[in-house]
């Protein structure tokens, strides 16, 4: 089983955030999937190991990837690595509702740190799966 749409897009955020090499955003095509686990408030995927995707040194759990699902549900991620590799994507809602059956658009966003006026500290960047596997491609063209 193959990661889906919203597993693909929250991946390549964690890994843009931990500055990971993008060369490796192209294994994110090939990586399998263990088992895919409902939750009914989220999922949990864990992934086929090996993987060749090091993302640190240490067994954690690490996580400040965010995203809004089809306009209205706010989710958070986490990620589970053991000996230094990618185990584990749990997804979650902040409201306790319902995950839903199809996604249908996907808007990754920062929590940024609270700022002195207590001005809003969510920073959206809002850009379908689509479009962002698209220019990400497109940029990386030429490079390997």
């Amino acid at each position: 089983m193959k990661l889906n749409e919203l597993e693909k897009t929250v991946l390549i955020q964690y890994m843009e955030d931990l500055r990971i090499p993008l060369e490796s955003v192209d294994i994110i095509e090939e990586i399998e999937l263990e088992s895919r686990d409902f939750t009914g408030v989220g999922f949990l995927s864990t992934l086929k190991q090996p993987l060749t995707i090091k993302v640190g040194e240490a067994t954690t759990g690490d996580g400040d990837v965010n995203a809004i699902l089809n306009s209205s549900m706010h989710t958070g991620y986490l990620f589970i690595v053991r000996d230094g590799y990618l185990d584990t994507i749990e997804g979650y809602n902040y409201e306790g509702e319902p995950w839903p059956k199809e996604i249908s658009n996907i808007e990754i966003y920062k929590i940024e740190p609270e700022q002195p006026d207590g001005s809003d500290q969510k920073k959206t960047r809002g850009i379908s799966f689509q479009r962002f596997w698209g220019e990400l491609r497109s940029a990386l063209r030429g490079w390997f």
